[in-house]
């Protein structure tokens, strides 16, 4: 009998380039959704360090400060317990400036119906239940408050610093 097959050579090569074709399919699926993340961190986020160095409750103040770092500082939110406080007057701030939080609005955050956290809209269009909004909530003693970078194209960056107690 005559049998003819494909030689080892051959065989080599076709799953090579098989796998080369799966990792560009499945690079062109990841791809997208690794750009869109990097964009919503923003480098800025990275070097936007702000800190609370004091609290003044009877003045119902919070004293922040924009250590070294660069970025284009937007403004800031204070985290107090459950809440957030919009700090107007950190828009700006240069880098080593001290700033006082007295004019603010109080947030309490709401929930969407997918889970999701909210203040005031839900992206899905659904209705934001238990958010809040209030001027001039009064600080309580002991108390933890951080304080949160808003980055030049508004993205709410995390707090890079430990919670300061008033």
């Amino acid at each position: 009998m005559n049998k003819k097959g494909i030689s080892a050579i051959v065989a080599n090569v076709l799953i090579v380039l098989l796998v080369v074709a799966g990792v560009v399919l499945l690079w062109t699926a990841v791809r997208p959704t690794i750009e869109q993340a990097g964009e919503q961190v923003g480098a800025d986020c990275v070097t936007l360090d702000l800190e609370v160095v004091s609290c003044d409750v009877t003045a119902n103040s919070v004293s922040v400060r924009r250590n070294a770092g660069s970025g284009d500082l937007g403004g800031a939110k204070l985290i107090i317990g459950d809440g957030t406080l919009d700090c107007n007057e950190a828009e700006g701030l240069g880098e080593l400036e001290s700033v006082d939080c007295s004019d603010y609005v109080a947030e309490v955050m709401g929930t969407c119906t997918d889970g999701s956290v909210c203040s005031g809209t839900c992206s899905d269009g659904s209705t934001c239940t238990g958010y809040t909004a209030e001027s001039g909530t009064d600080l309580v003693g002991g108390e933890e408050v951080q304080v949160a970078a808003i980055a030049g194209n508004d993205n709410l960056c995390n707090p890079l610093r430990s919670a300061f107690i008033c």
